[in-house]
């Protein structure tokens, strides 16, 4: 409905008569009222004088009165075509699309050239659904009136709905230029570039919103969106936080600023807003949602699993909600049946969203359906074109296929640098000169204690040459005091505790540490903090033990292991490139004593004659093809039983189910007891006669320890780098033997042995005796890392870019 009439319009008013227009421009509303209905009483058979006061309270919000007063009008005079214009955009106001449409149409039929009427008829078929019925109305509508800015806009509404983005934009940047400070149009226009401009546009288009209305909360707030988008976070961030000075309630804002701060790892603040947010709307979905995120990174678990929780009472429908809380429920070892039945949820919701099937997958890998996970491997291989991440253990327990781990790995890293806003990491370079002796080598990771890799890497520290490197420990994660963890903190030049630290603050603080090397032990895994790597906070960035396998991240630039986790040619697998040392690039600690033995089979449930073949691995790392293959060999070892770690109760039963279904009688399937103690995990070793590794995605702490404890482990060796450990660990043992090429051979191998236990005890004991000293040379090991990091920089001091290195094999020994 239009608004009050200029100064210029016809007045209704008698000398004895107040004016009711003049009235409605200074606001009087009831006087202008009362005026109007003083005049109707004058003069009753003018149809005009009760169209005025519907317009009036239209205009007022008084919507049923409105529809009164314009029926009444209607009687006097029914084909009015000012009338009728009336009445339809009351009803289109009104919410009722449908009715406007016959009055707006007679409105436009007896004037031709009514634009409001034009504009209005589009906008009525608009939101009655039909999109290209509306785009023809106002294109007819912009071509009759040029120079009407909001018909510009209302056409922009219908091109985009109609699904035209370009010819959208075209439409509402043309209402721009009649109307330059239109709110409406700088969102609608933000809209567009968001969805469908590069981030060169998006820029632009924030920049000009933000210029054209700098003290507009709303148009400041998708502006800063949008420079988020186009990867300007730093700029985006200042405009919201201009927009939330404006208005400090503007729930939108307060929102978009939480979330960009979280994005640039700025916790405390993005919290601040995000909590703010939920006093305004406690019940709002979104708001609960970006607080569960926050949380999670925070490490804070359970509170973000409450946020999620609370946020699917208000929306039981918000998939991606149901999406992590199922993942996050898998990765905080929470409940594995929510966690199934929120991943069934979402993947319900969502049928073809890749995330949400790799969540699924994860699920039911945990819970041993395989089955299920044969269907949603395929479900998923199907959608998946190796845009969209996928967790990195799914895919090591999972591929076979080296390129598809590293296209998982690289939607990974573009998810990464989309959130920090970053297309292409610069290393940093060295704020003051120095000698190159000793290299400054950080170590970041949150497993620095009683942790594989913390009980793998310590005595690596402790070994370093502090003439050629002063190794720096940098703890992500606050562990518990241990003799492990003391001797971390001893072994290294300084040891730093970082897990406080936000993001933006701990790659400044890294920076500040003037690295020569910085030794990424995370990875993709969980309490990683792949953003601050991302950042380049060191000249050289490695990958080295945590995550075995490509990052496929700009922001690595050397990937250590060995001529059997990368073998020759292998580097088309890989983004990185690869340093090859001599021996097994998995280390161990050289102060590792055997415990004794356990006490005896019956004490584990075990029976005392039976050939004790054993894994403990984790179940999901127990393909349905390799439980096949255990199958084949109790059938053919009929005094033989299965020994394996103790798992959730789920997939123990489907475990134990397996079996019995192939004929294995439930005695010959036996489970670990839990042990908190790492002394009598080990000291059960003693009691198998035979490891079977896990394939694709082997055993590694676990094969090393096997080793160590003097068990023969037979393995199947793959293309991808998980599925190569365990090889690299037995050819440094001499036990080449235990190396099969695929799982036909694997299962020929296992029965070989198994009906022959001289030959285990005689391959136990020549393991006892060479195992400790082979993998224990921590020294050789410092040592062949000491000359791969000195190549790494010489190589970067000479301006040439990282390349594959080679150690040689008497490195180790000096």
């Amino acid at each position: 409905m239009p608004g009050p009439p200029s100064a210029a319009s016809d007045r209704m008013s008698t000398e004895a008569t107040a004016d009711p227009v003049s009235l409605w421009r200074r606001g009087e509303i009831d006087a202008a009222l009362a005026a109007c209905r003083a005049l109707e009483r004058e003069r009753p058979r003018d149809a005009r004088l009760p169209g005025l006061r519907a317009a009036i309270l239209a205009a007022s919000a008084r919507a049923d009165e409105a529809v009164v007063a314009i029926e009444a009008a209607l009687a006097l005079d029914p084909s009015d075509p000012m009338l009728r214009y009336q009445r339809g955009s009351l009803a289109l106001a009104r919410g009722r699309p449908t009715e406007a449409i016959a009055d707006l149409q007679h409105a436009l039929a007896r004037n031709p050239a009514f634009a409001a009427a034009h504009n209005d008829l589009g906008q009525a078929h608009l939101r009655a659904g039909r999109a290209a019925e509306a785009v023809a109305i106002l294109r007819d509508a912009r071509a009759r009136h040029p120079a009407d800015a909001t018909i510009a806009f209302s056409l922009a509404q219908a091109e985009r709905t109609a699904g035209a983005p370009a010819a959208a934009r075209a439409a509402v940047e043309a209402s721009l230029r009649l109307r330059p400070a239109a709110a409406d149009s700088w969102l609608l226009l933000l809209g567009l570039v968001a969805e469908h401009g590069t981030p060169a546009e998006r820029t632009r288009a924030a920049r000009a919103a933000a210029a054209a209305l700098p003290d507009h909360a709303a148009t400041l707030d998708a502006a800063g969106r949008t420079l988020a988008l186009a990867g300007k976070l730093d700029e985006g961030r200042q405009l919201l936080e201009r927009a939330v000075a404006l208005a400090p309630d503007y729930l939108p804002a307060l929102v978009n600023l939480g979330i960009t701060y979280m994005r640039r790892g700025e916790r405390s603040r993005a919290r601040a807003c995000l909590e703010r947010a939920a006093q305004l709307a406690p019940q709002h979905t979104g708001v609960r949602f970006n607080l569960a995120n926050l949380a999670h990174r925070g490490g804070r678990t359970a509170e973000a699993l409450a946020h999620l929780a609370a946020a699917l009472e208000t929306a039981p429908g918000f998939a991606l909600a149901h999406h992590y809380r199922a993942s996050w429920l898998l990765e905080s070892k929470g409940s594995l049946e929510q966690a199934l039945e929120h991943a069934a949820r979402a993947c319900a919701l969502e049928p073809e969203n890749i995330q949400f099937l790799g969540t699924r997958l994860a699920a039911e890998t945990a819970a041993w359906n395989p089955g299920a996970v044969a269907g949603l491997w395929q479900a998923l291989r199907a959608h998946w074109n190796g845009g969209q991440a996928l967790p990195a253990g799914l895919l090591f327990a999972a591929s076979t296929d080296p390129r598809e781990l590293r296209e998982g790995a690289a939607a990974r890293a573009r998810t990464i640098l989309e959130d920090l806003g970053a297309r292409a990491p610069v290393p940093a370079t060295r704020a003051r000169p120095r000698p190159t002796a000793p290299l400054r080598v950080g170590y970041l990771s949150p497993d620095l204690g009683d942790h594989p890799v913390g009980l793998s890497l310590v005595e690596v520290l402790e070994r370093h040459d502090r003439g050629r490197v002063e190794p720096l420990g940098l703890s992500l994660l606050r562990r518990e005091d241990s003799p492990v963890r003391a001797r971390l903190v001893a072994g290294c030049a300084a040891f730093h505790e970082l897990g406080t630290l936000e993001s933006p603050d701990l790659a400044r603080f890294l920076g500040e540490l003037d690295l020569d090397v910085l030794v990424d032990l995370a990875g993709y895994t969980s309490g990683a903090r792949e953003d601050v790597l991302a950042r380049r906070p060191a000249p050289l960035q490695v990958s080295y033990l945590g995550f075995p396998g490509t990052q496929a991240a700009p922001w690595i630039d050397y990937l250590i292991g060995d001529d059997i986790v990368l073998p020759p040619g292998c580097e088309p697998d890989y983004h990185e490139a690869l340093v090859r040392l001599p021996g097994c690039f998995f280390p161990s600690d050289g102060r590792f004593a055997p415990p004794p033995a356990a006490e005896s089979r019956e004490r584990e449930g075990l029976p005392p004659g039976a050939t004790v073949l054993c894994c403990f691995n984790l179940s999901a790392r127990i393909s349905g093809e390799l439980a096949t293959a255990w199958l084949e060999i109790l059938r053919r070892v009929p005094r033989a039983v299965l020994w394996l770690g103790a798992t959730h109760p789920l997939a123990e039963a489907r475990l134990r189910a397996h079996f019995a279904d192939g004929g294995i009688e439930a005695d010959r399937v036996h489970f670990a007891a839990r042990t908190l103690r790492r002394e009598d995990h080990l000291a059960r070793h003693a009691l198998a006669d035979l490891y079977l590794d896990t394939y694709p995605y082997n055993g590694h702490s676990t094969t090393r320890d096997a080793l160590l404890m003097g068990v023969p482990v037979l393995t199947c060796a793959g293309a991808t780098f998980p599925s190569r450990v365990a090889a690299s660990l037995l050819r440094t043992v001499r036990a080449d033997e235990l190396v099969t090429a695929n799982l036909g051979e694997y299962v020929e191998r296992a029965i070989g042995y198994a009906a022959d236990p001289a030959r285990l005890r005689r391959l136990r004991a020549t393991l006892a005796e060479r195992a400790p000293a082979a993998l224990c040379d921590a020294a050789g090991l410092a040592r062949a890392l000491e000359a791969a990091y000195a190549e790494m920089t010489r190589r970067r001091q000479a301006g040439l870019a990282p390349a594959s290195i080679r150690i040689s094999e008497g490195v180790r020994d000096a």
